[in-house]
């Protein structure tokens, strides 16, 4: 299931989402997003050599709007540490390009 970038129209309805649980599946993206609209894919993000989640995903949007409104507002989650138990963290959520413009420019520097 791939997110061809050069597809601009996909991009702007895609976005990259942050922390999940190994345990996170896709049924459990869909639920958490759903809230924003109707999803069309989503890619549980792994490692190449291990096949192994990452712990973040992408998830495409039947339309842009709903992919700006998860990022304006994320989902929240209960927190998984024991700092604060109890209390719920927002998902780390931006939109594709710029999280690919985000590791791009991490990686060469």
């Amino acid at each position: 299931m791939a997110f061809p970038s050069e597809d601009s129209a996909v991009d702007a309805r895609t976005i990259y989402a942050k922390p999940f649980p190994k345990s996170t599946t896709d049924e459990h993206v869909r639920e958490l997003f759903g809230i924003y609209g109707s999803i069309r894919r989503v890619k549980l993000r792994r490692e190449a050599a291990t096949n192994s989640f990452r712990g973040s995903v992408y998830v495409e949007f039947v339309d842009a709007a709903s992919a700006h409104a998860a990022v304006n507002s994320p989902p929240q989650q209960p927190r998984a540490d024991s700092v604060a138990p109890g209390t719920h963290q927002r998902f780390h959520v931006m939109m594709k390009p710029d999280y690919e413009r985000k590791r791009a420019n991490a990686s060469s520097s």
